[in-house]
């Protein structure tokens, strides 16, 4: 009972914050919902999302011009042991997005002739759900993201009081950022802060995501950065940046995680 309340508690939140952020600035938001897959029923959910569950996002975003992508990924290296999250169900959305409780039913009825909810059901025993944010994104470069790519996360606990300063230090690498992308170190880079849940107690603040191409890249895209560093214009000063992030904020969990399904508008 104290779960199912906690879970309508997040979800009147979200709710009442989407409803007073209607004159935000269109920037890019990502919906992540997270859940626990059992190692023997993870083949059996990965069909069943790049199926039932991909027709049903496709069909959103064609209702949504908003929505510019959804991402499925699974957790293979890091974070934290089972029975914690290890898929995402990411929703990219230009604006704040919006509650699509209704038209997903309307689709679901379209495409399957039942609701949603009876949708649902078939996958309902292959997963658990555990949660969701709202995070907004800071800074990007570099894009083309695809299935098979790894994602690095890494989640970061902010000093009180030093979020601007967080956000500043993010932007100031965002010039690295660019030509180890140019360079092949990494296919795309961002900086996130995070929206819902709100709280001093909450786990994270903001976390960074680093793409690469395969294990290898994954492991190496620092590489070489100092070099790169010393010859932007301006230079930017890799040791002060370091010693700056150590008084803004912590490093907490960091993992990496496979990109199952990639879905982007067209």
């Amino acid at each position: 009972m104290t779960k199912v309340l906690s879970l309508l508690a997040a979800a009147a939140a979200l709710s009442q914050f989407l409803a007073a952020q209607t004159s935000m600035p269109a920037s890019i938001y990502s919906s992540s919902i997270s859940y626990h897959v059992p190692e023997e029923t993870r083949m059996a959910f990965e069909a069943w999302m790049k199926d039932k569950g991909k027709r049903l996002q496709e069909a959103m975003m064609q209702e949504d011009p908003a929505v510019q992508s959804v991402i499925l990924t699974r957790v293979v290296f890091g974070g934290v042991q089972e029975p914690a999250a290890n898929y995402y169900l990411s929703t990219f959305s230009q604006g704040v997005p919006k509650n699509h409780a209704s038209m997903m039913d309307k689709i679901s009825q379209k495409l399957f002739g039942k609701s949603y909810q009876e949708t649902l059901k078939e996958v309902y025993p292959l997963r658990k759900r555990l949660g969701q944010t709202l995070a907004w994104q800071a800074v990007t470069t570099g894009s083309n993201v695809a299935e098979g790519d790894l994602v690095r996360i890494d989640r970061k606990k902010v000093t009180p009081g030093r979020m601007g300063d967080y956000l500043a230090l993010e932007k100031s690498y965002q010039p690295l950022r660019e030509a180890q992308v140019a360079a092949g170190k990494m296919k795309a880079w961002s900086a996130w802060t995070v929206v819902l849940p709100g709280g001093t107690e909450r786990d994270f603040d903001a976390f960074t995501s680093h793409i690469a191409k395969d294990l290898e890249s994954s492991m190496s895209w620092n590489q070489g950065a100092a070099s790169m560093a010393v010859q932007l214009n301006p230079p930017l000063n890799l040791a002060g940046a370091a010693m700056r992030a150590n008084d803004v904020a912590k490093t907490t969990v960091g993992e990496t995680r496979l990109v199952v399904m990639m879905i982007r508008r067209p």
